[in-house]
Protein backbone atom coordinates (compact mmCIF):
# COMPACT_ATOMS: atom_id res chain seq x y z
CA UNK A 1 0.00 0.00 0.00
CA UNK A 2 1.09 3.34 -1.17
CA UNK A 3 -1.13 5.64 1.07
CA UNK A 4 -2.17 6.05 4.56
CA UNK A 5 -5.06 4.99 6.06
CA UNK A 6 -7.29 4.78 9.02
CA UNK A 7 -6.62 1.29 10.77
CA UNK A 8 -10.82 0.67 9.74
CA UNK A 9 -9.94 1.61 6.08
CA UNK A 10 -6.65 -0.87 6.47
CA UNK A 11 -8.55 -3.49 7.91
CA UNK A 12 -11.64 -3.69 6.45
CA UNK A 13 -12.14 -5.84 2.78
CA UNK A 14 -15.45 -5.73 1.14
CA UNK A 15 -15.03 -9.42 0.22
CA UNK A 16 -14.36 -10.86 3.48
CA UNK A 17 -17.09 -9.03 5.97
CA UNK A 18 -15.50 -10.65 9.32
CA UNK A 19 -12.34 -8.63 8.53
CA UNK A 20 -13.80 -5.87 10.03
CA UNK A 21 -13.64 -7.99 13.54
CA UNK A 22 -10.04 -7.35 13.63
CA UNK A 23 -10.10 -4.15 14.75
CA UNK A 24 -11.46 -4.84 18.05
CA UNK A 25 -8.41 -7.09 18.85
CA UNK A 26 -6.05 -5.38 16.41
CA UNK A 27 -4.90 -2.08 18.11
CA UNK A 28 -2.44 0.89 16.55
CA UNK A 29 0.48 -0.57 18.81
CA UNK A 30 0.44 -3.91 17.08
CA UNK A 31 -0.27 -2.45 13.58
CA UNK A 32 2.43 -0.39 14.29
CA UNK A 33 4.78 -2.92 14.54
CA UNK A 34 4.32 -4.09 10.26
CA UNK A 35 3.69 -0.25 9.06
CA UNK A 36 4.41 2.97 9.27
CA UNK A 37 1.97 5.46 11.30
CA UNK A 38 1.41 8.95 11.49
CA UNK A 39 -0.62 10.59 14.06
CA UNK A 40 -3.03 13.28 12.01
CA UNK A 41 -4.69 14.57 15.25
CA UNK A 42 -5.38 13.93 18.60
CA UNK A 43 -7.94 11.15 17.54
CA UNK A 44 -6.42 10.05 14.54
CA UNK A 45 -4.04 8.02 13.19
CA UNK A 46 -2.96 6.42 10.05
CA UNK A 47 -1.20 3.64 8.77
CA UNK A 48 0.64 2.57 5.77
CA UNK A 49 1.59 -1.23 4.98
CA UNK A 50 5.59 -1.91 5.38
CA UNK A 51 7.40 -5.20 3.86
CA UNK A 52 10.65 -4.56 5.24
CA UNK A 53 8.87 -4.04 9.28
CA UNK A 54 6.53 -6.96 8.49
CA UNK A 55 9.55 -8.99 7.56
CA UNK A 56 11.57 -7.74 10.53
CA UNK A 57 8.18 -8.83 13.24
CA UNK A 58 7.95 -12.19 11.54
CA UNK A 59 11.81 -12.93 11.62
CA UNK A 60 11.21 -12.02 15.41
CA UNK A 61 8.32 -15.03 15.35
CA UNK A 62 10.64 -17.82 14.66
Amino acid sequence: AKKFMTLDQLICDEEFQDCSKLVSVCGPDQVSLICDSKDIDDDTKVFRYNKEKTLTWLKRKV
